[in-house]
């Protein structure tokens, strides 16, 4: 990395490396925070899925492999259950060009327990690696870009472009575009905490701390 936020973990000291070759490796506590006050918090490792937390107090489940759609969630009486039709994971080992395509299957009950179900259509294409600056530094990122669609009309309902980083073993940047009007939230790393460090008070600060710093330009 060419500069670092004096808040970002150092790396290497703590994850051991990723490698393009293999699917990210978590580490329970570890809390990874962003430039919009986002906050993902490892909670636990089961296999090939992992549980995490939101500064919200949210919890959710997904694969290992951080650009697969959550597999479940539970929130102030919503909740969600979704079965993937498919292999996201066969993007790994990263490499330019190459693609996948799976289904979602949705199951989602709200907080008067009514249920509803859905079917979402995913391309996700891995793409050049690239710099990408953040205000935890600059890493090089391999951008994953993931077209959801209408299962209907096949219309790109949503593009989500995930920059990850071998560095991190996690991803640094995250842009998600609404196809229909062109919207975009796009939020980059600000920091890492390691386990030892990351306890509730800490999390809040650096997180309030990310939310109050001028946030970069969109690319």
């Amino acid at each position: 990395m060419a500069r670092r936020n004096p808040l970002a973990l150092a790396l290497a000291a703590v994850l051991a490396p990723v490698g393009a070759a293999a699917l990210p490796a978590y580490e329970p506590g570890v809390a990874y925070i962003y430039d919009n006050g986002r906050v993902e918090q490892v909670r636990r490792v089961e296999g090939r899925t992992v549980t995490w937390a939101a500064r919200s107090g949210r919890t959710y489940s997904r694969s290992v492999n951080p650009v697969a759609p959550i597999l479940s969630w539970s929130f102030r009486g919503e909740s969600g259950v979704r079965r993937v039709v498919g292999d996201p994971d066969g993007l790994w080992p990263l490499q330019p060009g190459k693609q996948v395509r799976f289904r979602t299957v949705n199951d989602l009950r709200d907080e008067k327990g009514r249920r509803r179900r859905s079917v979402h259509l995913w391309t996700c294409m891995v793409l050049e690696t690239e710099l990408t600056d953040t205000p935890a530094g600059r890493f090089e990122a391999t951008p994953i870009q993931c077209d959801r669609f209408s299962a209907g009309t096949m219309r790109v309902l949503e593009r989500i472009t995930w920059r990850f980083s071998d560095e991190v073993g996690h991803y640094v940047a995250r842009e998600a575009r609404d196809m229909r009007d062109g919207d975009a939230e796009v939020y980059r790393l600000h920091a890492v905490l390691p386990a030892w460090e990351a306890n509730r008070l800490r999390v809040e600060a650096v997180a309030t701390e990310a939310s109050r710093t001028p946030r970069p330009a969109s690319r």
